[in-house]
């Protein structure tokens, strides 16, 4: 109940109070639209990431060492981690089942911040160790 309180005061309270949105995706530009806000004042601005950050030459040994997942597959997860991404979150990790039955080695590591307690025990109830 509160994530939808939440998502219906984002959806119709702040478009009517903001002078401009940033939407991250086209369906939030979308749906702030409908709300009410002029579309000249949202503007759609996706989740990236800066490429300069990375060096392919980097081969991740001493971070997969760290994390005891060297040798293994690992599907990577990045999002926020609070409430309002329960959904998502809870579809990774149910999913990781199915990858187990096929793949028993592969590792899901989920990077982010919020509920990191509450998804450990969502993964220890559903009995999955190939979760960090």
């Amino acid at each position: 109940l509160p994530a939808r309180f939440a998502l219906g005061f984002y959806e119709e309270v702040i478009p009517k109070i903001c002078d401009s949105i940033i939407a991250v995706s086209k369906i939030l530009a979308s749906r702030a639209q409908r709300s009410g806000m002029p579309k000249n004042k949202i503007f759609y601005v996706p989740n990236g990431f800066d490429e300069s950050l990375f060096n392919e030459r980097v081969s991740g040994t001493e971070i997969r060492k760290s994390l005891g997942i060297e040798g293994r597959p690992v599907i990577l997860f990045v999002s926020a981690l609070h409430a309002y991404e329960r959904m998502n979150w809870m579809r990774v990790i149910d999913s990781l089942k199915y990858v187990a039955d096929e793949i028993p080695e592969a590792v899901l590591l989920m990077v982010g911040r919020g509920e990191e307690n509450e998804i450990m025990k969502y993964a220890e109830k559903l009995n999955l160790s190939n979760t960090r």
